[in-house]
């Protein structure tokens, strides 16, 4: 394990690696961040302030802004799924240093983050949105509220296809109920593919009484 923290390599391609660097050079280089998005469902735009050709029509009261890090080549979903399924110990310590916050349009009474259900979480060392979600509320200074639970076990989403994903997450998430002065909701997670999660855990929020939730991820 420590040979393995301590080592020269990158832990997303295993070529070499500055130690205080997160990942090498040519990882990083190919690691594209999202710098303006869509206020309402995160497509990439040209310039701030604006909304996306397909969200320009009838706004909803209730917008999830959804900020995206990174678009999801296979870069970043190679450091997700190094860091899910292969137990890469060295990003849990360098994934931070890739995690550079927008400008979020909003403050937030507390953060939530999409949990892993209790029997998976025995057999991994870290889940990634934890690493994510700790790190931005103490860059925030927001509490992690920890009222959402993962309440039924789910196959993996990217293990089966996409018309299956909905049904397997369906229902799988309960929150406790808010306090009054819990209104401003930031949901993270790892990865938006398909929205099936993202979509059953905002509809758990609000019932706990959530007021606005917003979104970031850290590729999309």
């Amino acid at each position: 394990m420590l040979k393995e923290i301590f080592s020269g390599k990158c832990p997303v391609c295993s070529g070499a690696s500055a130690l205080n660097e997160p990942v090498c050079s040519t990882c990083r280089e190919h690691l594209k961040p999202y710098i303006h998005f869509c206020g309402k469902c995160g497509f990439p735009i040209t310039k701030a302030g604006g909304f996306c050709y397909r969200c320009s029509g009838k706004i909803s009261k209730r917008i999830t802004n959804i900020y995206a890090l990174y678009h999801y080549n296979k870069y970043a979903r190679s450091i997700i799924l190094q860091m899910k399924f292969h137990y890469n110990i060295r990003l849990n310590y360098t994934l931070k240093h890739l995690i550079n916050l927008p400008n979020f349009v909003t403050q937030y009474d507390g953060i939530e983050i999409v949990p892993s259900h209790f029997f998976r979480r025995m057999f991994r060392f870290y889940h990634p949105a934890d690493v994510i979600g700790k790190y931005v509320a103490y860059k925030l200074n927001v509490p992690v509220l920890h009222h959402l639970k993962r309440v039924r076990y789910t196959a993996f989403q990217s293990h089966i296809s996409k018309s299956e994903r909905v049904e397997n997450v369906k229902d799988a998430f309960q929150c406790k109920k808010y306090n009054e002065n819990i209104k401003n909701i930031l949901l993270v997670d790892d990865v938006f593919t398909t929205g099936a999660t993202i979509n059953q855990c905002v509809k758990a929020l609000y019932s706990a009484g959530a007021r606005r939730i917003d979104v970031l991820v850290f590729a999309k």
